[in-house]
């Protein structure tokens, strides 16, 4: 998932990530519903972690198509879950932010 920086701070972020979690208290047989984020990206560390999400692994990325070169250096990735997705879902009602994202740009 990414905002453009000019949608940020909008309620955008929060409305997509309550709707995926809808998404996964409709369709999926478990209740909980987690998400990879670049070690490097604090700002979205930030985010999910405001939005109740709790870090739980770091782990290498893995190159695209399997191919190390297209890595620079070693970077890691952090999963960060939320046990309960109907909570999640239910996070853009309690911060009132729009329930519907905006096909602006």
């Amino acid at each position: 998932m990414h905002v453009a920086q000019h949608r940020r701070r909008t309620g955008l972020g929060t409305a997509l990530l309550s709707h995926a979690a809808q998404a996964v208290v409709e369709r999926a047989t478990g209740n909980a519903v987690y998400l990879w984020v670049l070690d490097q990206n604090t700002a979205a560390q930030e985010f999910y972690r405001t939005l109740g999400g709790i870090c739980v692994e770091k782990a290498p990325v893995s190159p695209l198509g399997g191919v190390p070169s297209r890595l620079a250096d070693s970077p890691t990735k952090l999963r960060f879950t939320w046990p309960d997705a109907s909570l999640l879902a239910q996070t853009d009602a309690r911060r009132g932010a729009q329930t519907t994202p905006r096909n602006t740009p």
